[in-house]
């Protein structure tokens, strides 16, 4: 069982008051199911005191990092902006973001990068996948509201 996840913001901890949580489908671990997120979202209640709130799902979101690989360069914010108007999606909304994935395989694995979520249609996830790639992304997870999540991998 896996979980992908997000603290949107940047700056000091008490700019960062948002967490977002979603799927993070494995091969060899399989795609956690609803109840499963369900319990780690209410683990995250409990333990850490964060209060779950309800939203206005956007079409698609995408947690995406800005590192190429486990510890190669980083693009900033701006840098991934330019990229999306440079493939004609630039109307994609984008908040800054530190990524974390948990994963329970022989105890709890654990792995963050900066990152960003990517809001707006789904209309847009083709020039996504390309933004993706120049950013030398391996691996992108979109969710489309009301349809499904989605895994694409180079």
């Amino acid at each position: 069982m896996a979980s992908i996840g997000a603290v949107l913001g940047a700056g000091t901890a008490e700019d960062r008051t948002t967490v977002v949580l979603g799927l993070d489908p494995s091969r060899n671990f399989g795609t956690p199911s609803v109840e499963r997120c369900e319990a780690v979202a209410d683990k995250i209640t409990e333990t850490l005191g964060w209060q779950r709130q309800q939203e206005s799902l956007p079409e698609m979101r995408v947690i995406m990092g800005r590192r190429i690989g486990y510890e190669g360069r980083e693009y900033t914010l701006e840098e991934v902006r330019g990229l999306t108007v440079a493939r004609n999606c630039g109307g994609l909304a984008l908040a800054e973001a530190d990524l974390f994935s948990l994963r329970y395989v022989d105890g709890l694995r654990e792995y963050h990068e900066p990152g960003v979520i990517v809001e707006g249609a789904a209309s847009d996830l083709d020039a996504l996948l390309h933004v993706a790639a120049d950013m030398g992304q391996e691996r992108l997870v979109p969710e489309i509201t009301g349809v499904e999540t989605q895994v694409y991998q180079k």
